[in-house]
């Protein structure tokens, strides 16, 4: 009995091995920018991050898109990043907002702490004027009564 082998030869599929390896290194290199280009959008447009770091971010951006050496959309990459300045300008309300809104919830919760511990002690100092107040009111009763 024959044996037959559909295999192709080891050196020719382990070659396109490679190069399907070596494609898809390159592809995700290009993903990975294109995802870190969204995600700065996102953190623009939620008022996340500060508008200072913000055009610091879009100079790094422009400088990875041009130096990348992956596979994909690179003009459309290019074109993402040049759209993320506008947005930075469009939302820098959105992050002083953001920002005065947090800083007015610690002033507030300062401010109560400050309370409590001032309630705290003037409890406290109520309590030992009048432990100190019933202690005269004591010793008067006993000096009348001797």
């Amino acid at each position: 009995m024959e044996r037959y082998s559909f295999a192709p030869p080891k050196a020719k599929s382990r070659s396109v091995h490679i190069q399907v390896e070596a494609l898809a290194y390159f592809v995700r290199k290009f993903e990975a920018l294109a995802s870190e280009v969204a995600l700065t959008a996102a953190r623009i447009t939620s008022g996340a991050m500060v508008p200072q770091d913000a055009h610091e971010t879009v100079k790094k951006l422009r400088q990875q898109v041009r130096e990348l050496n992956g596979v994909g959309d690179l003009d459309s990459l290019a074109q993402s990043v040049e759209q993320i300045e506008p947005l930075i300008e469009g939302n820098r309300e959105a992050y002083e907002a953001k920002k005065a809104a947090e800083s007015a919830v610690k002033a507030a919760r300062r401010e109560q702490i400050l309370v409590e511990k001032l309630n705290h002690w003037h409890c406290r100092r109520i309590g030992k004027l009048l432990e100190i107040a019933l202690r005269l009111s004591l010793m008067s009763g006993r000096q009348r009564h001797v």
